[in-house]
C-alpha cells in the first residue's frame, strides 16, 4: 500500500486526472484531509494530506521557508490543504506563516509576480524587472496565478484596472491598461510564480514531477518555466521563440538552479520519470523503452553539440571565435592611420583575451574577495 517515488496517479476520489494541473485541481476541489488516489496499476490508496513546500521563488518574502518543510499554520490556523491555505489568507493581505519545524515568517500574501519590461504593467508605472506581491486586481482579492488569470479572463483588452501590490515592502496602487495577446485575450504584463507569495505547496504532501513543464521546455516553449520566461523576456513566436528555445535547452540539466519551483533537473527520458510520458503517433507502435533510448540519443547529442558550438565561439585561439576576432580586428586596423597594423591587431586580440580571463577569475573569486 501507499505511494512511492515514480508512481503515476490517474484519479483522485474517483475523478480521472491526466496531468499535474488536473491532479492539483482535483485536490483543490476536495476540502477533506484524507483523499483516495488511484495508481496507474489500478490500486487505490488512502492518503492523509498535509502542505509540503515544493519550492520557493528566490526573491520571495517567504524565502526563509525551506523546500521540503511542512506548512503547519497560517495566522494561527492549522492548514492541511490548499483550500485551507487560500481561506486562511483570503481576508489578510499580510499573514504569518509557520512550518512544522518552527520557522515563522510574516509577509504580504498574494500573487508573486515579476514585471515584464515594455508590458502593460511596466508602461503604466510598475517598476520593470522588479518583483511584487499583487494582492488585488480590478477590486478582486488575488493570492495566486489562478486568481489573476480568472480575473483577466473576465476583462477585455484595453480596460484600465487597479492593481494593488507590495513592492519592496511598501503597498502601492497602479492604474494599468490591459494589453491584448495574439488570441485576443487580455494580459497584465507580468510573469507569475506558482503559489501564494511565491511559496509553492503540494496539498498532497508529496513533490509532483513537473513532466508538463519539462515537455514544454524540450519542445522549445519557455513558458514551461516562469524563471526562464522572465530571463528571456516572455514566450515569443517565430524566430525569437526559436532562439529562446535554443537558449532554454542549454539549461536543461540545471533547471532547478534557475527555477527552484521546478525542484528537479531534467535528466532526459530515463529512470522512473519515463512513467510520466506516453509515446504517441507513428512511434507508438514501437516499445516505449526503444523510443526513449532514441529520444535521449537525439536530445543529448543535440545538447552537447549546442554547447560545443557556443564554446567554439569564444574569442580565443585556436577556436573559431579567436579567428573571427582576429579577422574583425584586422578589418578595423586596416582603416586606421597606423604603420604596424599587425602589432595593433595582436594588441587588440591579446587585450580581449586577458579581459576575458580576468572576468572569469572575478566571476569565481570575486564574491570571496568582496566579502
Amino acid at each position: 500500500g501507499g505511494t512511492s517515488r515514480g508512481d503515476r496517479l490517474t484519479a483522485v476520489d474517483g475523478e480521472a486526472v491526466a496531468n499535474n494541473t488536473e491532479f492539483e485541481a482535483a485536490l483543490r476541489d476536495s476540502a477533506d484531509r484524507r483523499v483516495t488516489v488511484t495508481r496507474a496499476d489500478g490500486d487505490q490508496v488512502d492518503v492523509d494530506r498535509h502542505l509540503l513546500t515544493t519550492g520557493v521563488a528566490a526573491d520571495s518574502p517567504l524565502a526563509a521557508i525551506e523546500t521540503g518543510s511542512v506548512l503547519a499554520s497560517v495566522n494561527g490556523t492549522d492548514v492541511y490543504t490548499e483550500a485551507g491555505l487560500d481561506e486562511a489568507v483570503q481576508n489578510r493581505t499580510v499573514a504569518t506563516f509557520e512550518t512544522a519545524n518552527g520557522t515563522t515568517v510574516t509577509a504580504p500574501a498574494g500573487a508573486f509576480v515579476t514585471v515584464v519590461p515594455d508590458g502593460p504593467a511596466a508602461n503604466d508605472g510598475m517598476p520593470a524587472e522588479t518583483d511584487a506581491i499583487v494582492t488585488s486586481l480590478a477590486g478582486e482579492r488575488v493570492t495566486s496565478r489562478a486568481d489573476i488569470q480568472a480575473v483577466l479572463d473576465g476583462l477585455p483588452p484595453g480596460e484600465s484596472v487597479e492593481v494593488a501590490a507590495y513592492v519592496d515592502g511598501d503597498r502601492e496602487t497602479y492604474e494599468v491598461e490591459l494589453g491584448e495577446q495574439s488570441d485576443g485575450s487580455s494580459y497584465l504584463g507580468v510573469v507569475i510564480a506558482p503559489g501564494v507569495s511565491g511559496l509553492a505547496v503540494s496539498g498532497f504532501g508529496a513533490q509532483l514531477y513537473p513532466a508538463d513543464s519539462f515537455h514544454a521546455l524540450v519542445s522549445g516553449d519557455v513558458s514551461g518555466s516562469a524563471a526562464i520566461s522572465v530571463m528571456l523576456g516572455g514566450g515569443e513566436g517565430g524566430v525569437a521563440g526559436f532562439l529562446q528555445g535554443i537558449f532554454a535547452a542549454l539549461f536543461l540539466p540545471l533547471l532547478s538552479l534557475l527555477d527552484p519551483t521546478l525542484a528537479f533537473n531534467f535528466p532526459g527520458f530515463a529512470g522512473v520519470n519515463t512513467n510520466f510520458y506516453v509515446v504517441e503517433g507513428a512511434l507508438g507502435a514501437l516499445p516505449a523503452g526503444v523510443t526513449f533510448v532514441f529520444a535521449n540519443l537525439l536530445l543529448w547529442t543535440g545538447w552537447i553539440n549546442l554547447n560545443l558550438a557556443f564554446f567554439n565561439c569564444i574569442p580565443a585561439f585556436p577556436l573559431d571565435g579567436g579567428h573571427l576576432l582576429r579577422t574583425v580586428a584586422e578589418a578595423v586596423t586596416s582603416r586606421l592611420p597606423v604603420g604596424d597594423r599587425r602589432s595593433v591587431t595582436q594588441a587588440i586580440t591579446t587585450s580581449i583575451g586577458l579581459l576575458m580571463l580576468a572576468s572569469l577569475v572575478l566571476m569565481f573569486f570575486g564574491p570571496q574577495l568582496l566579502n
